[in-house]
């Protein structure tokens, strides 16, 4: 605000500069006071500036955003556990999450629907904890999971569980989904699984993603809380697009 302010000052100076009144004639408190009368009988040039301002911001936002996805989006879903479709012209989904997020949570059961009734969709799952440290144990248990081919049971399992979840429980959902714990507790500390739970920190940060969820859908961002209605008709836009 201040700065803008400050623009529609040098501006009103300039015009006055450039007037009959010439600049010698002018001091500061004459100037201060010629902006302020004209602001107050002008209040709307201050909210059209602001405005203009916040669309501007928004818009380069929206730049460096697309510019981050195209430089990392191929990382981001190299080898990152994917359910669906596996045609390559699928409809793909991706989504940041954490294990501890009733949203999260929420937009599981129309992550469910949606598999279940549409057959070009492809949904990526991006292990993105920042809740709790918990939510760390059950990613890391995730990924690991994934080497056993039961990602998706776990993932589905960790999601459904209503409650405080816990280290001692992220391992307890590990044994009811019948996963052999010696395997998961070694990949859990394996290298690979621990930098790629790093790369989704450094490129979640660099596209712009600030909580959970957070969705791409065919690349395009869609911060926040989808439901099965909302879901679809991202897919929907996706496809004519």
């Amino acid at each position: 605000m201040v700065k803008t302010i400050a623009t529609l000052g040098a501006l009103v100076l300039a015009a006055l500069l450039a007037g009959p009144v010439g600049a010698a004639e002018l001091d500061r408190s004459d100037v201060e006071t010629i902006i302020r009368e004209y602001l107050n009988e002008n209040p709307n040039v201050i909210y059209e500036a602001v405005e203009k301002h916040q669309r501007q911001l928004a818009e380069e936002a929206k730049r460096q955003q697309d510019a981050a996805l195209a430089a990392n989006y191929a990382a981001l879903v190299e080898g990152a556990p994917t359910v669906g479709a596996t045609e390559a012209d699928a409809i793909t989904v991706v989504e940041f999450f954490d294990y501890n997020c009733g949203y999260c949570k929420r937009s599981m059961d129309a992550i469910l629907q949606v598999l279940e009734s549409e057959a070009d969709v492809r949904f990526v799952f991006v292990e993105f904890p920042i809740l709790a440290p918990s939510s760390r144990t059950a990613a890391l248990a995730a990924l690991a999971a994934d080497r056993q081919g039961a990602y998706f049971a776990f993932h589905r399992a960790l999601m459904q569980h209503r409650g405080a979840l816990t280290d001692t429980r992220v391992m307890e959902i590990a044994r009811e989904i019948d996963l052999d714990m010696a395997q998961l507790a070694r990949d859990m500390e394996d290298a690979e699984v621990v930098a790629a739970l790093e790369r989704n920190a450094v490129v979640g940060e660099a596209v712009g993603v600030q909580g959970t969820p957070f969705f791409l859908v065919n690349q395009k961002a869609y911060p926040g809380w989808l439901d099965e209605e909302a879901l679809r008709s991202a897919i929907t836009e996706a496809r004519s697009g």
